[in-house]
């Protein structure tokens, strides 16, 4: 039998229903900038929340000094800043053309960023984003981070 049953329908209908209605609602894409100057990044994977981020990076500056600057700043109207954990980083680096501004040319100490995630007491995570390595570095070391809410 060819083409859809009556219930097969009815469900392809509600699904492009609630995706018409989500749209409408004014769910934000990808990239766009919020009222507040921050822009929409995706959804975190630690929170199942909306994860907004900077529109700019913090210098590269070792792993404490970031995590105090992220615990620190006030911005935009928000204090719940925080450095991305490993897989909201892994985030941000999939919807970094969207997002824009990362620096993504793989250099060693401009084109890697901080996560929050740490492996020991000297060892935190980054990412490289000119193509998505994961690795570990020790945190007297110096990356810039983009800071985010979620």
């Amino acid at each position: 039998m060819f083409g859809r049953s009556v219930r097969e329908k009815t469900q392809v209908s509600l699904t492009v229903a609630a995706v018409g209605s989500v749209a409408a609602a004014g769910v934000p894409s990808v990239g766009d900038e919020m009222p507040d100057g921050t822009i929409f990044a995706g959804i975190s994977p630690e929170t199942n929340k909306p994860m907004y981020a900077m529109t700019t990076d913090e210098p590269a500056m070792p792993w404490d000094k970031a995590m105090r600057i992220a615990q620190e700043r006030g911005t935009c109207g928000h204090s719940d800043w925080h450095i991305a954990t490993q897989k909201e980083l892994c985030v941000l680096f999939n919807n970094r053309a969207d997002i824009g501004g990362f620096n993504t040319s793989g250099d060693l100490f401009k084109g890697w960023y901080w996560a929050s995630s740490e492996t020991s007491e000297s060892v935190a995570g980054v990412l490289r984003f000119s193509d998505g390595k994961p690795s570990i570095r020790t945190k007297d070391m110096s990356f810039p981070v983009r800071l985010i809410r979620s």
